[in-house]
């Protein structure tokens, strides 16, 4: 049986952190009376392997492709419900940064309806309760009406294309990683019955 057997590095990454958290877990204490560090600390281990694979899903594109926001602690069945005290960051056009890095800086083109378009899927991200399905179509449709109206009046295929060519890339880009960016401003933006800010 192979446990990676793509052997993609995001397979392989986690497999190495469960052994060596499994490793580190159970080489802390071995007096009888040390029992109950082991099963805290394996326990401590299994949590963090939880929270680096949460985090790879989030970042690869949610669950079944599924990107939606959810309650996991607190009350059973708790829905999220928008922050009452909850200011909405201001929007930073088409640039935002994927694992640390500013990744789209290079993808606003310097059409400042395309800034406009990034703008709103930024505020849709943060409606709580919205779908990122949803932002990511209405964001499609913003898109393409820029290079529409480009197309009315100015004709220019050259144009066209590049502004085409440059919306197709910065929805799939948005549709691609942009997930771990959406989860991140739900989870700013709402509340789930029973939970406190530090666990979401």
């Amino acid at each position: 049986m192979t446990l990676c057997p793509t052997r993609s590095a995001p397979c392989l990454a986690a497999l190495l952190l469960l052994i060596s958290t499994l490793v580190a877990a159970t080489n802390v204490v071995e007096e009888p009376e040390g029992w109950g560090l082991n099963v805290q600390n394996l326990r401590r281990g299994i949590e963090k392997v939880d929270n680096y694979l949460e985090s790879m899903v989030e970042f690869f594109g949610g669950y079944n492709g599924e990107c939606q926001y959810r309650c996991k602690h607190g009350v059973p069945g708790a829905v999220p419900v928008p922050r009452k005290d909850y200011k909405a960051a201001l929007p930073n056009g088409c640039g935002t940064s994927l694992m640390g890095v500013q990744a789209l800086d290079g993808l606003d083109l310097g059409i400042p309806a395309m800034t406009k378009c990034c703008n709103q899927l930024d505020i849709c991200y943060e409606s709580c309760g919205a779908s990122k399905n949803v932002c990511d179509a209405r964001f499609r449709i913003c898109l393409s009406s820029i290079c529409t109206d480009l197309r009315k009046t100015l004709g220019f295929i050259s144009k066209i294309d590049a502004c085409e060519t440059g919306a197709e890339l910065l929805y799939k880009t948005v549709t691609s990683f942009g997930c771990k960016s959406f989860l991140n401003s739900q989870r700013a933006s709402c509340y789930c019955e029973g939970e406190d800010k530090d666990e979401l």
